[in-house]
């Protein structure tokens, strides 16, 4: 406050709407009367200081309540009329309220962009108009817009490359009150490997090696896989006999098992090989991100023979065949061949 005979003081009146024009509450007249603290009535309270003042209001949260502020001059002078400060004040103790629950919190695994979504709001001073909702942590900030009925604020994001995220999320009232909730996403598009496959233990007694080909003499097959993950990391393996790589429309065709997960890695389990011969095993492994890897390109062949043979014939004997009665001309011992075949194995001979 200024004056060129000197303030004296500086009066205000909290909480009320209006000024009273008179009576209790109204503002004194001029005169040295008004620097009598009795004739300031009806709610006003004299402020701190002498050559400056400090004011202090109780509100209530959210409610905005008037201001009025008069000086006094030390020839008794009150200032009135549009000299009178008015303002209005609003209080505000509480951070904005802010939620996420587009994806949620702890680490979340995508393949594709995905929307950080939620409510914004605020009880005491209100959002700020500009900028209510920020989110940082990608290539640049986002600004979701915030809809002033229901307070929801959406954002859809896609990165441009492959990477864990952490994505800060801010709601700022207009006191300058800040919230925050925090949300990390690995981003990942890429999917991941089979290492090895293999066959794994089979008892001596139910596998056989014929030509080259071990046939197995069990439909019940043991598999061990191995696989890696650059980023998001392997959620399961598992392996199907029926799956049909020609089916696009359904590409998750067949019927799938998942292996288990052992403590060194590797992924275990028993597959059914039903046909009798060839059987064809595919391997896939999804990441935690949903990327899948390709069963064609991805396969163990295993030889399954359960049966007995469905025709056992004689071939020759002492390497002719035999034509009606074979007669034996000083021979004490004779050499027959012997032909089987089943569904599984062609045909076979021994002597």
């Amino acid at each position: 406050a200024e004056d060129k005979s000197g303030t004296f003081a500086v009066w205000y009146l909290f909480g009320v709407d209006s000024i009273p024009v008179s009576g209790e509450g109204a503002i004194p007249s001029s005169g040295s009367s008004a620097k009598e603290d009795s004739v300031w009535t009806g709610g006003w309270t004299k402020a701190e200081g002498s050559t400056s003042w400090s004011i202090n209001v109780t509100g209530e949260e959210g409610i905005p309540k008037k201001l009025f502020i008069v000086a006094v001059d030390e020839n008794g002078a009150v200032t009135t009329g549009n000299q009178v400060i008015s303002t209005v004040v609003k209080v505000d103790t509480s951070n904005p309220n802010l939620t996420e629950n587009g994806i949620g919190a702890g680490t979340q695994y995508k393949n594709a962009g995905f929307t950080l979504s939620g409510t914004a709001s605020d009880n005491g001073s209100g959002l700020v108009t500009t900028n209510p909702v920020t989110i940082t942590g990608g290539a640049t900030p986002y600004y979701p817009a915030v809809s002033t009925g229901t307070g929801a604020w959406s954002q859809s994001i896609t990165p441009a490359s492959e990477g864990t995220y952490t994505y800060t999320i801010k709601a700022k009232d207009v006191a300058g009150r800040e919230s925050t909730e925090s949300r990390t996403v690995v981003y990942d598009i890429t999917a991941p490997s089979i290492t090895t496959k293999t066959v794994g233990n089979i008892a001596a007694d139910k596998k056989a090696e014929i030509s080259g080909t071990i046939w197995y003499k069990t439909t019940q097959i043991p598999v061990i896989v191995t696989g890696s993950d650059n980023l998001a990391g392997i959620s399961f393996v598992e392996c199907s006999t029926d799956w049909n790589s020609t089916d696009t429309e359904n590409p998750e065709n067949g019927n799938w098992t998942t292996l288990n997960r052992n403590s060194d890695g590797n992924y275990t389990g028993t597959i059914s090989c039903t046909e009798q011969g060839t059987n064809t095993i595919y391997i896939r492994a999804t990441d935690q991100a949903g990327n899948k890897s390709n069963p064609a390109a991805n396969t163990i062949t295993v030889h399954v023979d359960t049966l007995a043979p469905d025709v056992f014939t004689l071939g020759t004997v002492d390497g002719s065949a035999l034509e009606g009665v074979k007669l034996v001309n000083g021979h004490n011992s004779l050499t027959f061949t012997f032909g089987s075949s089943s569904s599984a194995i062609p045909s076979s001979s021994f002597e």
